[in-house]
């Protein structure tokens, strides 16, 4: 009850409203599918990738021979897997899952970060174990295949910006709204 100008007013004053529980079930949901299509991702990228050889020396690991040039495989099949998947999540979801932009927006951005790092983390689990630990205990010229991983920090940066890309491509080319 109020008073108001000397009179009793008995009307309640509007209630805010709660917050949009279907922009947070939605951002979660599309957070939820970028983990899972991560994993997955990450399973894919062991199983296209080649481990290169090197060989023990003095109980330290060192590629050699064509291996020793072409060490980015591992990295650069990750990039490549991480930016077509984002790219195409980031463009079915976009389109799919239409009802809040900004809910999207802040599930595929979080969603695809998780996802590469998922991703790289599921590949690491499926690959070898990383040879420059088990070259200590190991005789000179024992051959070890070398550990699936990603180098440096740069190509995480593929699947969120692929993801992103695919969203601004359907919101400003393919949405309905525009």
């Amino acid at each position: 009850m109020l008073i108001e100008d000397g009179q009793l007013i008995t009307e309640r004053p509007a209630e805010t409203s709660a917050p949009d529980r279907g922009a947070a079930r939605q951002a979660s949901l599309i957070i939820g599918i970028f983990v899972v299509v991560g994993a997955g991702c990450g399973v894919l990228w062991e199983r296209f990738w080649t481990a290169p050889t090197g060989i023990v020396f003095e109980g330290k690991w060192y590629l050699v021979g064509p291996d020793a040039v072409d060490s980015f495989d591992g990295t650069g099949r990750y990039i490549l897997i991480a930016a077509i998947a984002g790219l195409l999540l980031g463009t079915v979801l976009s389109l799919a899952l239409d009802r809040d932009e900004v809910a999207t927006l802040v599930g595929v951005a979080v969603g695809s970060l998780l996802a590469a790092l998922v991703m790289a983390w599921v590949g690491n689990l499926l690959g070898p174990p990383d040879p420059r630990e088990l070259a200590p205990d190991k005789e000179d010229s024992t051959e070890l295949v070398s550990d699936l991983r990603v180098e440096g920090r740069s190509p995480y940066v593929a699947f969120p910006a692929g993801a992103l890309t695919g969203a601004v491509i359907v919101w400003f080319g393919l949405s309905r709204r525009a």
